[in-house]
Parts: C-alpha cells; sequence; structure tokens
C-alpha cells in the first residue's frame, strides 16, 4: 500500500495567517524568520521538494515582540510537523524614539533589549511548544563590521544568541547554529557591507537548515514505543461514557446498521424487506436513502442533557461507519451531514452541546473497512473481490459499480483505488481530529498493523498525540479487541476495549473499556429491539469497575433524532443510581480483591448481567485508598448483607474496620465481624427493587491494598 494524499491548504491570508494549499501528504515545515531565511527559503524548498512541504511566514518576522504579536497568525490551525524559527537580527539593531532604523548611537536605541528579547524568546517557545511540532532554534548569523542600513554592533549577534541559546537549552530545543556555520568564511558568503547574503550563501545556509529539517523528522519517526504513555487520570476516574449509531442506516430501522451492505445481498431478509419498502436496488440504491435521513427532530441540546443526566462523562458519536456517510462537516468528501440529509454538522453541534454540559467528547471510526465492503460476496472487513462475482455484480446494474458514486461506495468496480481510500480515510480522521479536538478516539477493528499501513497508522497517531500537546488537554484512544482476536495496535498501547466484553477474560491487568449496545440487536435504532434495564446497565457498570475496566454504552436514536422511550428510561435510571452512588464508581481504583459471588452465572462468550442477586458483591476503593466500598447487586435475603471476604481472616486495614455506612443514606449501619464474614443489616425501609446496594466502610489505620 502506499501511503495516501491528504489534502491541506498551506496559503497566505491578507492579514498574515498561513492556512490550508492542495499538497501531497507530506511533513508540513513551517519557517518563521526574517529576510535571511526569505533568501534561502527557496533553495531549501528545493532541497526538501518530495520530502517535506515548507512554508515561510508571510513576509519578515522582524524583531521578537512582532514575532510573538503575530505567532498565533501565522501558526493558525495547521498541524506543523517541523518548525525552524529565528530572531534576532531586528532585535540588536538601533532605532530613533520614533522607531525608525538609525546609524548613530547618539540618535537612537537597541530596538529590543537584551532581557527583552530573552522574555519573548521564552514565550515565543512556550507558545510554539503548545503545537506539538518538532522544534529548530536557529542562530542569528553575523555580519561585517560596517554595513548599510542601520547600526548593529558586531558583537551583540553572539551576546543574543547566547541569551536566546539559554532559553532552547532549558526547554530541550533542537539548535541549528548558523552563526558558527558562516563566521569563519563570512567574505566568501555575505553581500559586501551588508548582512544578507550572496546566492552561494543562501544555498549554504539552505543545506545546513534542510539536514537539521530532515534529521528532526526521522528522529521524529513514531513507533508503537514513542507512543505509549500513561492513561489520562480523567479517562482512569470515568469509568461511564456513551456514544451512538445514528446515519441513513437508522432510516430502514431494520434489522442492523450493516443494512448497507446486506440489501444488496440477494435473498437477504434486508433485500427483501429493501425490494418490499423502497424498491429494487438498481433502482433505489443506498445513496437515495440519505436525503431521507433528516434528523428533523433533533435537539443536540437535548441528547447532551440526557446524556449528563445518566452519569457519563463523555459522550459522542460513531461519527462514520462502514458505509462511508460521514455526520461532520467535511472539506473532504461530499457524502458529509452538512451537505446533504440533516444539512447540519451533526458532530460539531453535538460536541458543543456536550461541551457546555461540562463532558468530554468521543469520535469513533469504522471507515477502514469500506473499501469494497458494500459489493456481495466480499468479507464483512472488505477485502479483494473473488474473481467470479465481479462480472455478476457488474451485469445487475447497481449503483454500486457506478463510477459518479465511487467516492461513496469505495470499491474497485466503480473505478476506486485502494490508495486512494487509504489517503482519504487518514485525512478524514485529521479533519475530524483538527475540527473538534475530541478527547477520545476508537476505531473499529480493521487491517492496523499490516505492510505500509501500520507506519500510516502510527503518523496518524502520532498526529493526535501532538495535536493535544498543542490543546493542552489529555487524550485517549480505545485499542479494539475485534474478532480476529488481535487488537487493532499492539496490546501495551491506549485502553484496552472489548465489544460486548467479548473475550475478555475476567481480569485484564491493563486499562480496559467494554464496548456495549443498550439494545438486544443492531446497534442503530431498529423497529422491535428490546432495551436492557437500568439494573442490568449498573450491574454490569459495577462489575466492571471492579475489574478495573469501564463501560462505554451505545444507545440507538431514531432518524429524525428522537430517543426511544424505554432507551431513555433506563438511561436516566442508571443516571439516579450514580447520582446517589458514584462516590463508589468515579474516581475509584480495583481493590485486591474483585468480588464474591456465582461468576458463572454472569458470562458466557459475552458478559451477561441479568441474573444478579444479593449474593453478588463487588469491590472497589477511592484513588487515595482511604475507602473501601461493597456493592451488592441485588437486595440479600432477610435484608442482611454477609460478606464473606471481609471475614476476620480478611486484612482490610491495619487497624480494622472503623465505620460502615450505606451510601445515599447517610449514618452508620450496625455492623458485626466474625471468622465467616462481615454481617451488616440494611434498613428495612430501603427499596428492595434497587440495582445495587453501596456499603462505605471507613478503615482504621491505612487500607489494605495488597
Amino acid at each position: 500500500m502506499k501511503r495516501g494524499l491528504l489534502v491541506l491548504n498551506l496559503c497566505f491570508m491578507a492579514l498574515g495567517a498561513v492556512q490550508a494549499a492542495e499538497v501531497s501528504g507530506l511533513p508540513q515545515v513551517l519557517m518563521i524568520g526574517d529576510s535571511i531565511s526569505m533568501g534561502y527559503n527557496a533553495p531549501l524548498k528545493a532541497l526538501l521538494q518530495g520530502k517535506a512541504t515548507v512554508i515561510h511566514n508571510p513576509g519578515n518576522a522582524q524583531h521578537s515582540a512582532y514575532g510573538l504579536a503575530n505567532l498565533d497568525a501565522w501558526l493558525a490551525d495547521t498541524p506543523w510537523d517541523v518548525i525552524h524559527f529565528n530572531h534576532g537580527l531586528h532585535d540588536l539593531k538601533y532605532v530613533n524614539d520614533q522607531g525608525k532604523n538609525t546609524t548613530s548611537k547618539k540618535d537612537g536605541h537597541i530596538q529590543i533589549p537584551l532581557d527583552h528579547y530573552e522574555k519573548n524568546m521564552e514565550a515565543i517557545v512556550v507558545r510554539l511548544k503548545q503545537t506539538g511540532a518538532r522544534l529548530i532554534f536557529a542562530t542569528t548569523t553575523p555580519y561585517p563590521k560596517r554595513v548599510s542600513g542601520p547600526l548593529r554592533e558586531t558583537l551583540d549577534a553572539a551576546r543574543y544568541n547566547v541569551a536566546a541559546l539559554g532559553v532552547m537549552q532549558r526547554h530541550g530545543i533542537r539548535v541549528n547554529d548558523l552563526y558558527s556555520l558562516v563566521q569563519g568564511c563570512p567574505d566568501a558568503l555575505l553581500q559586501p557591507n551588508n548582512v544578507h547574503f550572496t546566492k552561494e550563501g543562501s544555498r549554504v545556509l539552505a543545506e545546513q537548515v534542510a539536514r537539521h529539517v530532515l534529521e528532526a523528522l526521522s528522529d521524529a519517526k513514531p513507533t508503537w514505543e514513542s507512543l505509549q504513555h500513561e492513561p489520562s487520570e480523567w479517562m482512569m476516574d470515568a469509568k461511564f461514557g456513551i456514544y451512538t449509531h445514528w446515519g441513513a442506516y437508522s432510516v430502514p430501522a431494520f434489522e442492523t446498521e450493516w443494512y448497507a451492505k446486506r440489501m444488496y445481498q440477494e435473498g437477504s431478509s434486508v433485500y427483501k424487506h429493501h425490494v418490499k419498502t423502497y424498491g429494487d436496488p438498481k433502482t433505489f440504491g443506498y445513496q437515495k436513502l440519505i436525503p431521507m435521513f433528516k434528523a428533523e427532530k433533533w435537539d443536540p441540546a437535548e441528547w447532551a442533557e440526557l446524556m449528563k443526566a445518566s452519569g457519563a462523562q463523555y459522550a459522542g458519536m460513531a461519527v462514520v461507519h462502514h458505509d462511508g456517510f460521514l455526520l461532520w462537516d467535511s472539506d473532504i468528501n461530499r457524502w458529509n451531514a452538512k451537505n446533504m440529509g440533516p444539512k447540519r454538522d451533526c458532530f460539531g453541534d453535538y460536541v458543543q452541546a456536550l461541551r457546555d454540559e461540562g463532558l468530554k467528547t468521543i469520535a469513533t471510526f469504522h471507515h477502514i473497512r469500506t473499501f469494497n465492503w458494500y459489493l456481495p460476496g466480499v468479507g464483512g472487513l472488505g477485502g479483494a473481490i473473488p474473481a467470479d462475482r465481479a462480472d455478476r455484480i457488474k451485469a445487475q446494474g447497481w449503483d454500486l459499480t457506478d463510477p459518479q458514486y465511487k467516492d461513496l461506495y469505495w470499491n474497485e468496480l466503480a473505478g476506486a483505488r485502494y490508495e486512494d481510500f487509504l489517503g482519504e480515510w487518514q485525512a478524514k480522521v485529521r479533519e475530524v481530529v483538527d475540527k473538534y479536538q475530541p478527547d477520545v478516539l476508537w476505531f473499529d477493528g480493521g487491517s492496523f498493523r499490516e505492510g505500509d499501513s501500520e507506519q500510516i497508522v502510527l503518523n496518524l497517531l502520532d498526529y493526535y498525540h501532538r495535536r493535544a500537546t498543542g490543546w493542552g488537554k489529555p487524550i485517549e484512544v480505545l485499542n479494539k479487541l475485534p474478532v480476529t482476536g488481535l487488537f487493532n495496535f499492539p496490546p501495551e498501547y491506549g485502553i484496552l476495549t472489548f465489544e460486548e466484553g467479548r473475550d475478555r477474560l475476567a481480569r485484564v491487568e491493563r486499562p480496559w473499556i467494554d464496548d456495549m449496545k443498550i439494545s438486544d440487536r443492531g446497534w442503530c435504532y431498529v423497529e422491535g429491539q428490546k432495551y436492557k434495564t437500568a439494573n442490568e446497565i449498573i450491574d454490569g457498570l459495577v462489575d466492571r469497575v471492579a475489574r478495573g475496566g469501564g463501560l462505554l454504552l451505545n444507545f440507538s436514536p431514531r432518524a429524525d433524532g428522537t430517543v426511544p422511550q424505554a432507551q431513555t428510561r433506563s438511561l436516566l435510571g442508571v443516571g439516579r443510581w450514580l447520582k446517589a452512588h458514584g462516590e463508589a464508581i468515579y474516581a475509584t481504583r480495583p481493590w485486591k480483591v474483585v468480588g464474591e459471588g456465582d461468576e458463572s452465572r454472569l458470562r458466557s462468550r459475552q458478559w451477561k448481567f441479568t441474573q444478579c442477586n444479593g449474593s453478588d458483591i463487588r469491590f472497589t476503593r477511592s484513588k487515595d485508598g482511604r475507602m473501601l466500598y461493597a456493592i451488592a447487586l441485588g437486595w440479600p435475603k432477610n435484608g442482611q448483607l454477609k460478606i464473606a471476604t471481609l471475614g476476620r481472616q480478611t486484612v482490610i486495614a491495619d487497624q480494622g474496620i472503623g465505620r460502615v455506612t450505606l451510601l445515599g443514606q447517610g449514618g452508620p449501619l450496625p455492623w458485626r465481624r466474625d471468622a465467616i464474614a462481615l454481617h451488616v443489616d440494611l434498613p428495612k425501609t430501603l427499596n428492595k427493587n434497587q440495582a445495587a446496594y453501596v456499603l462505605k466502610i471507613e478503615p482504621k489505620g491505612t487500607l489494605s491494598l495488597n
């Protein structure tokens, strides 16, 4: 596979901003500097042609104060890979009281005093580091004793360089020492009596700059090891997120979100339904469902309020599923919700509403499977077309093979090329990252570690991490275990994610999340669905948190944007329970014992939580290690909790138990502890149909963690 094309606009704006020009998916290099760097910019571009795209800040970057004032405009929101920068030559020159150049000390002063220059460079470096780009500082070049133009004292170049180098050393910034390069042979490189360079001098400077840029890019080539990071504290604390599958596939509301594929499979139940409801796929292809997806009753603020009331700490949506229709305002592909269907930026509007509620956001991507996915007879992960199928598919006359739709259906029978698809796959993810700054990314199963695709994925994830550095916020990537049994990425990277708990062990050593749908069938809305109750969701959440995991729950709105009442009821039930008992869930960590009870009732190939009762106990602890929580997943017999794990044979704390209370009730509870168990009598006035009951156990002394 070849690395695809990434379309970025990089052009000069009238006010000095640097923004998006059509270039190939090459590393982006920003040059910030004065007329010296402007002089070597052309040969630098030639040296880096095919290796990097080089853009100079508009005009002359002048002195450090000017640079600091214009820095945000020059950076714009472009994802720079390398920024090569310099100030100094205009800082140390003499100007008069009107700011005009002067040749006399008597009539003027240094434009930016040395101490102010150092402070400006400190502020510039701090801002540049926020971009996540690789930074290279170029020292100010030397000049003859007598030069035309404003007065510059010969030794000041070295003095200002020393001050700047101190800043660079403190921040660990790479230095390109152009001063030393030029110092030994100024006559051969400099124009007579001038700070500027000859054509040969600019070529020599460009060669050294190019070497530093290429070394910075080479040193920064991401690997799985370089991308590894400690899990974000907020994600470790969050425990519970909610997202949704919603799109044109919600319109038929039949069987599955894979409707787009199965409607072309003759003889399938979806095909029969489609023919009966809309007509033969030859005359009514999937793209005709898109205008019917109007979201006419959708209020993103209502969704966001529901997420908040449900107790979720982050929320979002599947921004693109296998069908390839985008739920954001895209400049990359015309098949998007702003351009057709709802005629609005669905993800953008939802992100804003979620942030208004104080929630973090997640974007999930499922489009790695899209290439050849629509074609009948091709596997669920897309892939090659069996030779005996191609002619038969073409003969059907479906829109799938019509070249005018190849940017939606993405298959080779329509003339689409995989390398173009892969390039656009990257560009779409980057566009969402840049436009919406999601806190979490999740990718459906695909070929992320095969052949050349691995480095493409590494570059993309590295891009996300570097952009997050610029945003100044921690982010996370969820690492799914598909049906292949091989995680999308190495298991040392990201938060491990299991679809509905499939193939998850009882104890996972790394941070993990179960991705679960609220419905019994279909991740999107399907007529006749049944939904998990609040109690089932709560019991499953408690069990996962006790094991060191979390829950990402999918809900299923209708095509018009309304949420079925039964789903709302379940979600609000979860929220009410978490409001009273969230102390035992949020910002907790697993205790040394997961729990007790008959686990055989709780799991199969996928974890189930429909048969929990009062004998099923789960433990969590506060992350500061000061509190222990025992959570019963049902009402105990005779109203007394009997917790065998907490009998005298177990060291709970170095001085035992201090007090036991019931979350949501207040006041201490009577308890006794013997060799068999900890016995706690629950208030008889409690609702016996509650999902779970939480004992807060305050230890005497230090809680035992091992």
